[in-house]
């Protein structure tokens, strides 16, 4: 009965101690009519292509392929990539883009991330260069890597580079390849090791016999003009002629008894010398359109002679002054003269003997300090820049190029009759030397290029030997020459080409260079 009782008073306060509840907080747990219960949680799917891993954090996904976890709703998930050795990272895909993935999540999401192989590192080779021969060069590279003299030299090379060898002989030697290079040059796209074999050999010439005129007996190299190979010079018996020679020899019939040439231009312009009625005495003259004029002399003058005569027709030389006063260096533009000048007052003695395209000569004159005459260099207006000598009382410039690169011939010792030729190089003497057996040489003609020729003796049997140098050598011309034996001569000239004009023999030879 109590039981009951009990029942019954707790229905009572139900009904009676409290307030019915309305529809809208009718109960805990109770969902209004018509809304959705919000999400407490979100799903994270994740795609994995290629050689790595995803984990996020917080913690719950750790992917190698397709995996997914969930999170709370709203919550901050990071992402993070890390690629297998020998992979790479591509970036993220769906959700998220790029190398980031920083999610809020409001839902369901799906990511992906790739990764791909690295490429393969790029095959590397040896390329070695050899360098042999009895001339002088340098072998270098495009792209850089290779600077070779002598010897051997490598360096390596990405596989598919394109590889250039230049190959720099000086102007005295040749270039031949060989080996994974074949002919003048060597241009190969780098596939494998390579070895490439570079000879730099001696300059070899052939001897072209000038021959003499009807009559004569003998004939001697002069000049040659720059770049039309067209021969000057000397052919006679007794007296001395001249001779011109552009692939046949014929004589320049001017009528004088003895007469030389100084120079010849493209166009048929020559300067020479005639001799006059004094013996030892030359008048000095120009041909132009077929018309000879003597070159006018300085005032006071007794006789000249023209030494050289450039492409211009600008010809240097001297003039005798009459009564003990010496000699005065001259430059003639058409006839008229001009006196380059001295370098002491009073007995003075200067000679132009050469001249370039510019119009510097160069020359000797005679100085106080010098105790006789040295190398000089004629700049115009009576400026004149003193070379020296090589430790004698005597120098002379013979010969300067474009580049007032300069050569000539020098005392080496006061009181001494040994000369040596000569490079003067901003303004210093560079002595050649001599070969060995040989105690003079001497320098008379050099070309832009700078190379010199002249000789070396004395030689018992032909007195003077033909030579060929630059500032880094001497070549004797005999034994260069292939297709003949016979010993060459003083060397008098050479052009742009490098072909030498000497004497062998009794004969006037051009020495062509064999390349």
């Amino acid at each position: 009965m109590k039981r009951a009782v009990f029942v019954a008073a707790a229905a009572v306060c139900a009904a009676c101690g409290s307030t019915a509840a309305s529809p809208s907080n009718a109960g805990s747990g109770s969902t209004p009519s018509g809304s959705t219960p919000a999400a407490t949680s979100a799903k994270l799917k994740v795609h994995v292509s290629g050689a790595g891993r995803v984990v996020s954090a917080p913690a719950g996904l750790d992917c190698r392929d397709d995996c997914g976890a969930t999170f709370a709703s709203s919550a901050m998930v990071v992402l993070t990539a890390m690629a297998d050795a020998g992979h790479a990272f591509s970036g993220f895909g769906g959700a998220c883009s790029g190398m980031v993935c920083v999610l809020t999540l409001s839902g369901d999401t799906q990511v992906s991330a790739t990764f791909t192989p690295n490429p393969a590192p790029p095959r590397v080779f040896t390329v070695t260069v050899d360098v042999s021969g009895n001339g002088i060069g340098r072998v270098k590279s495009s792209p850089a890597g290779l600077d070779c003299k002598t010897g051997k030299c490598t360096a390596s090379f990405v596989e598919g580079t394109k590889l250039s060898l230049g190959a720099m002989p000086d102007p005295l030697s040749k270039t031949a390849f060989a080996g994974d290079c074949q002919g003048p040059d060597c241009e190969v796209t780098v596939a494998r090791d390579l070895a490439v074999h570079v000879a730099f050999d001696q300059l070899h010439y052939q001897a072209v016999d000038l021959g003499v005129v009807d009559g004569g007996w003998w004939s001697t190299g002069g000049f040659i003009t720059r770049r039309s190979r067209i021969v000057v010079g000397a052919w006679g018996g007794s007296n001395p002629r001249a001779f011109f020679w552009d692939g046949a020899m014929s004589d320049f019939n001017f009528g004088f008894a003895s007469v030389s040439i100084a120079g010849y231009a493209d166009g048929g312009l020559v300067a020479g010398n005639y001799a006059v009625t004094m013996p030892g005495t030359f008048r000095p003259f120009r041909l132009k359109d077929g018309v000879l004029r003597d070159l006018d002399l300085l005032p006071g003058g007794s006789n000249g002679m023209a030494t050289r005569m450039n492409s211009r027709g600008t010809v240097v030389g001297y003039v005798n002054i009459g009564y003990g006063a010496g000699c005065r260096a001259v430059m003639w533009h058409g006839t008229a003269p001009m006196d380059l000048g001295v370098l002491e007052i009073g007995v003075a003695l200067a000679s132009a003997w050469g001249v370039n395209e510019s119009d510097v000569a160069v020359g000797l004159a005679s100085a106080p300090h010098v105790a006789g005459y040295e190398a000089v260099i004629f700049r115009g207006n009576g400026v004149i820049q003193e070379l020296g000598t090589l430790g004698g009382l005597r120098g002379q410039a013979n010969a300067i190029n474009n580049h007032e690169l300069v050569v000539g011939v020098s005392d080496v010792q006061p009181q001494s009759d040994v000369m040596h030729g000569f490079f003067a190089v901003d303004g210093k003497l560079i002595d050649i030397g001599t070969p060995p057996g040989m105690t003079n040489s001497y320098l008379g003609a050099l070309n832009d290029v700078g190379v010199a020729v002249g000789g070396v003796g004395p030689d018992p049997r032909v007195g003077w030997r033909g030579i060929v140098a630059t500032r880094e050598r001497l070549v004797e011309l005999s034994g260069l020459v292939d297709n003949t034996s016979a010993t060459i001569g003083m060397a008098s000239d050479i052009d742009e080409a490098g072909n030498i004009v000497a004497t062998a023999a009794n004969r006037a030879v051009l020495l062509v260079p064999q390349r």
